[in-house]
């Protein structure tokens, strides 16, 4: 099927005609209607219909390499080739937090696409199709930002999404007023609002087969209203549906039918070419390492830069090879990684990171390895992923920079430090590094402090201790840091947030379970809510317009000295989602775990994914022996090494259930238990017989 999105042959000449309007000569009419009709086609299927159409009206391609980069100038009144802004940006612009999306050839063309349905006096819906991560929102935004008199307001679809979470939505930003016609919905601040459903293949169907909140929109799309709850007609006006779908057939994700597709405009979007991933993360981190390492050896030269976001691209590229998202379901490897590591570097400390080794690369090259295991190696499921992982990257550090492995890694710890650069605001605070005893000291000092003012925890230290909590340490030290943290029962998630949390400050808020709280309130309202939160810091319908208005009141002072574009509400929001982090513990064991995480898209996409496997055979090796030693266990602690094994040996021998390293550690306890029992009774019955 050459069609991204399966469409009706009326939704396909719909399409191909809506770019037809004020084409001046052959020229403009064979390229509006190439982009018409080649909008959810496939890139190979666009280009093969380009050619057509353009043989046909014997007109010659400008590049034939890229005929989809072609486009027609109004000023020359000819076809011109899409040429990529390469403007650098500056270090004020990372300083006042005011990126804008770089324009590449594909943030151009899609400009061109959706400006006629976006400029239409008759706000005709549409639908952006592509694989996750390709950027269908970034580029929605970029179209937004061109035209100032249009607003917008998103809604977060997942699983539980219906018609009454978007009219809630729609009812905080619009308002109803009388006319002739009966009762209309307008927008407040503008007289075009877009509201954006983000994610229209999640909401699950009902048992029949019908997605309630897709019959919803067909009626709007068909009769421009909608009935309340008073089942009286409120019609709409000046609001235009814009909806994004991925491309990829997933659990969670359901199909929507042809009949609803074909009342929308299709465009569909790809992933960044390897040329366009390469410039646009040069654009971001080269201003960067050059300002903080222009006189480095290795460093200051921009080639040795564009050559260290070529080993970031093709690191992606290998990872999305090796693990592929049909077999490991939780490693959706996608261009938003890059973002996040390129961004994360700025946390770091890169001149004295970089001048470490004034001549060799290395220096930078630690936090750089370092981020790249947090972000990809921490969400693969086993011990085999992780040597896979780390075979990878070892071989481009090899090949492109000469450093054998990621052995410099080996005993050592980025986290968060009390000094913070002005770059690292942006994001959190600054991570210093620390070597193994350092950290270990810093932990067993949080946890004294946590048993004194919180609770007593009855904790052993050790290496996959001191490692989950350095990997805490570092997201809940940063914006918008929210964690998914999978693993069995007893593997340590709980306490690793805890005390992370209670060092930092931060207080943890768990729901409040009443007697009346069941399954089906958790699996209806929590789920829900906490997928918006992750996604966009808001719950629609949480405050009534009547609790919302005193909160909303101070911020709008603030949002205008933060240089805020928007709404005093979604200035709130972002405010939220900076400030809040969620800690959700999932156990992978559950039949559901993989259904659930897909319905919900927001616990990989708006989540750093730490999993919490089994711990490493040195590991449980070494937790007996720490239990076992001490001056009250009856000389247990001279015990050989061997006998600590035995522990591992029986343990293994249970099911994979009862393996959670916490019923490990049970045994253990019981074991001393015992011991320490029938030692005093032997020792008793030695007094006397003396």
């Amino acid at each position: 099927n050459d069609f991204v999105l399966e469409t009706s042959v009326t939704g396909t000449i719909l399409n191909g005609l809506s770019h037809l309007k004020n084409s001046k000569n052959i020229s403009q009419f064979a390229i509006n209607l190439s982009r018409g009709l080649g909008s959810n086609l496939r890139k190979q299927s666009r280009e093969a219909l380009i050619r057509e159409i353009f043989s046909w009206a014997n007109i010659i391609i400008p590049d034939l390499n890229s005929p989809c980069d072609t486009y027609y100038n109004e000023r020359t009144q000819r076809l011109e080739v899409y040429q990529m802004q390469r403007d650098e940006i500056s270090a004020s612009e990372y300083e006042n937090s005011s990126l804008d999306v770089i324009q590449t050839e594909d943030c151009m063309r899609t400009i061109d696409y959706l400006s006629p349905w976006l400029l239409n006096e008759k706000m005709p819906p549409f639908l952006l199709v592509g694989p996750d991560g390709c950027g269908k929102s970034t580029l929605l935004r970029n179209c937004l930002q061109q035209e100032q008199t249009i607003s917008s307001t998103m809604v977060h679809c997942n699983a539980q999404t219906k018609p009454h979470h978007v009219l809630q939505k729609l009812m905080s930003v619009c308002t109803i007023i009388g006319a002739q016609s009966g009762r209309v919905l307008r927008p407040k601040e503008s007289d075009h609002l877009i509201l954006y459903l983000r994610d229209l293949s999640l909401p699950k169907p009902d048992k029949w087969g019908t997605s309630q909140l897709l019959a919803w929109l067909q009626q709007i799309l068909t009769y421009n209203g909608f009935y309340d709850e008073n089942a009286e007609w409120i019609s709409l006006e000046g609001i235009q549906i814009v909806g994004s779908v991925s491309s990829i057939s997933l659990a969670g994700r359901h199909s929507l039918t042809t009949r609803f597709t074909s009342r929308m405009y299709i465009y569909a979007v790809d992933y960044p070419s390897q040329e366009q991933l390469r410039i646009i993360y040069s654009h971001i981190l080269a201003p960067v390492i050059k300002s903080s390492l222009k006189d480095h050896a290795v460093w200051g030269s921009s080639s040795k830069v564009r050559q260290l976001i070529g080993s970031m691209t093709q690191l992606l590229e290998a990872l999305r090879s090796e693990f592929s998202s049909d077999v490991y379901g939780n490693c959706r490897f996608t261009p938003v990684d890059l973002t996040r590591w390129s961004f994360s570097l700025f946390r770091y400390d890169l001149v004295q990171e970089g001048f470490t080794t004034p001549k060799a690369p290395d220096g930078l090259l630690r936090p750089w390895s370092y981020e790249a295991c947090r972000i990809f190696r921490d969400r693969l499921i086993n011990i085999d992923a992780t040597v896979k992982f780390n075979n990878i990257i070892s071989s481009i550090l090899r090949k492109d920079w000469g450093v054998p492995d990621i052995s410099a890694l080996d005993g050592i710890y980025y986290v968060a430090g009390n000094h913070t650069s002005e770059k690292a605001k942006l994001l959190g605070k600054s991570l210093e590094r620390l070597s193994s005893e350092d950290w270990l000291s810093i932990v067993q000092r949080n946890i004294k402090l946590y048993n004194s003012e919180v609770r007593e925890l009855d904790v052993v230290i050790f290496q996959e201790v001191l490692d989950n909590l350095a990997k805490v340490d570092r997201v809940l030290s940063q914006h918008n840091g929210s964690l998914l943290l999978v693993g069995m029962n007893g593997s340590g998630r709980r306490l690793s947030v805890s005390v992370v949390a209670h060092a930092h400050q931060i207080p943890i808020i768990s729901p409040k379970i009443h007697p009346n709280y069941g399954i089906k309130q958790f699996s209806n309202d929590l789920k829900m809510l906490v997928d918006s939160l992750l996604s966009s810091g808001d719950v629609p319908g949480l405050y009534t317009p009547q609790e919302l208005e005193p909160l909303l009141n101070p911020l709008k002072d603030l949002a205008s000295q933060e240089g805020f574009r928007g709404s005093a509400s979604a200035f709130f929001a972002k405010r939220i989602q900076k400030n809040l982090h969620i800690s959700l513990i999932m156990d992978y064991t559950d039949p559901k775990f993989l259904y659930r995480c897909k319905s919900n898209p927001a616990l990989y996409k708006a989540c750093n994914v730490l999993w919490f496997d089994e711990w490493n055979e040195q590991s449980m090796c070494e937790v007996p022996r720490l239990l076992l030693s001490g001056n009250d266990n009856n000389g247990l602690d001279v015990v050989g090494k061997e006998f600590y094994k035995y522990f591992l040996l029986i343990h293994n021998q249970n099911s994979l259930k009862n393996q959670a390293p916490r019923k490990f550690v049970a045994f253990i306890q019981n074991y001393r238990k015992i011991f320490s029992l029938k030692s005093s009774e032997i020792q008793t019955r030695k007094k006397h017989l003396l």
